[in-house]
């Protein structure tokens, strides 16, 4: 379409149908996250698994802020502070994604 003179596109908004929150995906991309940002020595594992507690990933509190951050843009939420801290493994981090996505819809 054009509007005086330039080129326009316009882009629909996805249906809630297309929105839908895919739960096997969260652990991947939760994963990969952790993978990305390297924190603690989350690198020096040979595996990860939902089992995996950020103390066996050499997280500190700064790295627990840094990857809370990462999640909250990667996913769109918001994640309370006191929800967040009491995860203490990748499964916990990936549970909580799960039930606030699900809420959200």
């Amino acid at each position: 379409m054009k509007l005086f003179g330039y080129e326009i596109t316009i882009k629909r908004k996805p249906s809630s149908q297309e929105n839908t929150h895919n739960k096997d995906d969260t652990y991947s991309r939760v994963e990969n996250l952790l993978l990305q940002g390297g924190y603690g020595c989350v690198q020096k594992l040979d595996f990860l698994t939902r089992e995996t507690s950020f103390d066996e990933m050499c997280m500190d509190s700064l790295d627990k802020v840094e990857f809370l951050m990462h999640i909250e843009s990667a996913f769109g939420i918001d994640i309370l502070d006191e929800k967040f801290a009491t995860c203490q493994t990748i499964g916990g981090v990936v549970d909580l994604v799960d039930d606030i996505l699900e809420e959200g819809e």
